[in-house]
């Protein structure tokens, strides 16, 4: 069963869910678009032996408060999780999981913290590939002219007339679900981080670092991207099989391993 924890960042309410009570900390972070109940599988097979903690930013449906108003920069993000952890806060040192969007900002929070490690999954150094600039300013303008089912539907086109493998079908409804569901001003709001991010530093860092990812992504940084990433700050590399960029869902057990 787990425990509920609200608490108010920036006016803004933060609902954490809290499984397992016992062991380690781990606290999952999710990028764009991605919702704390995306974790469940992966949690099922953490929440035996840690404390698993994760959250919703504002502008994901079931926080009940659209997206900020305010332009959101990677600092502002990196302080709700701050606000996380001080609200759950144990003795054990927190082991801090930051998928995609969710890892860049998990990095720039990691210079305030002891953390016991970092785990960027699927994620980049910096700000993503010059190759997907066109799309974050295409996905900008068009949430003020589409809808998301729409935007969806070009990005599906788009994806084929590239040449992209489709994934599976659960996968797809998966992905096509937590598109459509994602606040359209939260959405232009993270992808504009997407679009402006610094370059990470890590130099600050204590925690252990450990870059994993699933080895068929085509969506945003590449595998040469997380090997540079790796080498870049001495961290353990770990490839997640038959995977593309949510392997919370497609290989929960492999990601909670």
């Amino acid at each position: 069963m787990s425990d509920r924890v609200d608490i108010e960042v920036g006016g803004y309410r933060v609902r954490i869910r809290i499984d397992g009570n016992t062991g380690p900390i781990v606290v999952l972070c999710s990028g764009l678009g991605g919702r704390q109940l995306h974790w469940g599988d992966t949690v099922a097979n953490l929440a035996h032996d840690h404390t698993v903690v994760r959250f919703d930013r504002p502008g994901i449906p079931v926080t009940r408060a659209s997206a900020l108003d305010g332009r959101r920069t990677v600092r502002g993000e990196a302080g709700r999780i701050a606000a996380v952890l001080d609200a759950v806060r144990r003795s054990d040192r927190a082991v801090v999981v930051g998928h995609s969007l969710g890892g860049l900002i998990a990095g720039r929070a990691a210079a305030g913290f002891d953390w016991a490690t970092l785990v960027l999954l699927n994620s980049g150094s910096g700000p993503i590939h010059p190759s997907q600039h066109d799309r974050l300013r295409l996905l900008i303008n068009a949430v003020d002219h589409f809808s998301m089912e729409q935007i969806w539907q070009a990005k599906v086109a788009a994806d084929a007339a590239n040449g992209l493998p489709e994934p599976p079908a659960d996968i797809q409804d998966f992905l096509h679900r937590r598109f459509v569901q994602t606040d359209a001003r939260g959405m232009a709001a993270m992808a504009r981080i997407l679009l402006d991010g610094p370059q990470q530093d890590l130099s600050r860092s204590t925690a252990s670092l450990l870059v994993a990812f699933g080895i068929d992504d085509p969506d945003s940084w590449s595998w040469q991207t997380q090997v540079h990433l790796a080498q870049r700050w001495r961290a353990r590399l770990a490839l997640i099989p038959h995977t593309a960029h949510s392997p919370a869902v497609e290989a929960p057990e492999a990601t909670a391993a």
